[in-house]
């Protein structure tokens, strides 16, 4: 709006003729505004995902109509391998940075040139790693009190799953005590063991179980509890692990779907996010989720964007590519010149092209002088009188 004022103020301004000031003042507002929704500059949201180090392509960077020309050139197989892979990749690096969200708490990170698979193995090994130094030297009396209070969390459930979560406790606490103590790997098998159940039962779609669930992951959380007791000194670390811990699962629920093979999207954490919430509603509604706003952000930049699902769009530039496929000599110089766009270098130029003429937009001065100019262009009069 600010842009479109100052442009139309300038455009009057540099008229010839008192006649001429509404046709110049018109011309240049919409230059200058023009420019700011075909040239949108980068997003907050892009920036966030760029700050973490994921490799944004031009169309992921700007979106609006940049973005929506780059997805349908996307689904074309002359552009699919140079454009739609350049996207791929960024989403591939998504998982990568998000798991370095999960990791921060321990003050952990992974080397971004890691994706899917060996990411998640990476990650999951730091945090076990973690778990291990801090429970290497400290003493962990039987949790006595854990077990006596299953009674209480058991009160609201019905019969079925209070029998249930007294033979998870007794079988995954109480048969690992050893003259009264459990070792620090029995300890973190145990609590292992009870965040699985509590995670399996929390995303039944069964409402008793759900609530089994509930009480599982209360027990889980005052195991840690007791420990950190017990070794005042260790609370700290015990924290920062449980809060890396709990920021992990969805992470690690969305790499262990079906055909995702380690990889994280941001659409399969954002439903994992909220499949295995355990808080109310309304955690998610302020999106105060776990790994929630990461997701959602994710999802905003790398997220398909296109209304008709490239049907019409993408025919119009299928239409296009036909011609180039009947001339090999104009296919393959379109696709190198796709390949050095879509490269590191070209993309980092394109970016800066389109933030420089973005910016130049937003200048009345240049849209007051541009509208100056307009009645030179074949075919203005007949847009304008339009």
């Amino acid at each position: 709006g600010t842009a479109t004022g100052l442009g139309a103020a300038y455009g009057a301004g540099a008229a010839p003729e008192v006649s001429d000031i509404p046709e110049y003042a018109a011309t240049s507002a919409i230059l200058s505004g023009g420019a700011q929704k075909v040239l949108p500059p980068i997003t907050d949201a892009a920036k966030d995902l760029m700050k973490r180090g994921v490799p944004l392509t031009v169309g992921q960077k700007f979106g609006g109509a940049i973005g929506g020309v780059e997805e349908r050139l996307a689904g074309l197989p002359i552009a699919d391998f140079l454009v739609g892979g350049a996207r791929r990749r960024a989403i591939d690096k998504f998982g990568t940075a998000a798991y370095n969200e999960a990791l921060a708490p321990i003050g952990e990170s992974l080397p971004m040139k890691l994706t899917g698979r060996p990411a998640y193995i990476a990650a999951e090994k730091k945090i076990n790693d973690a778990y291990t130094k801090v429970l290497s030297d400290v003493s962990i009396p039987a949790p006595t009190a854990l077990v006596a209070s299953v009674g209480a969390m058991a009160a609201d459930l019905p019969e079925k799953e209070a029998k249930q979560l007294a033979a998870i406790i007794k079988r995954e606490i109480s048969q690992r005590v050893k003259d009264g103590n459990l070792t620090g790997e029995a300890f973190k098998e145990a609590q292992s063991a009870i965040r699985t159940s509590a995670y399996q039962f929390m995303t039944s779609t069964d409402a008793y179980q759900k609530q089994l669930g509930q009480a599982l992951s209360d027990a889980a959380e005052e195991l840690t509890s007791s420990l950190a007791r017990a070794n005042p000194s260790k609370a700290g670390e015990l924290a920062n692990i449980d809060a890396t811990w709990s920021r992990f699962k969805p992470m690690q629920l969305a790499a262990g779907s079906k055909g995702m093979e380690g990889g994280v999207t941001p659409a399969k954490l954002l439903e994992k996010v909220y499949s295995q919430s355990r808080r109310a509603p309304s955690v998610l509604a302020r999106g105060e989720g776990r790994m929630q706003s990461l997701a959602e952000t994710g999802k905003d930049v790398l997220g398909t964007k296109v209304p008709d699902t490239g049907t019409a769009g993408r025919n119009i530039f299928a239409l296009g590519a036909l011609g180039y496929g009947l001339d090999p000599v104009t296919t393959a110089l379109t696709a190198g010149g796709l390949g050095a766009a879509y490269s590191r270098p070209g993309q980092s130029l394109a970016s800066g092209v389109i933030e420089a003429a973005r910016r130049a937009g937003r200048s009345p001065a240049a849209a007051g002088l541009l509208s100056a100019e307009a009645d030179k262009i074949v075919g203005y009069e007949q847009i304008r009188d339009k």
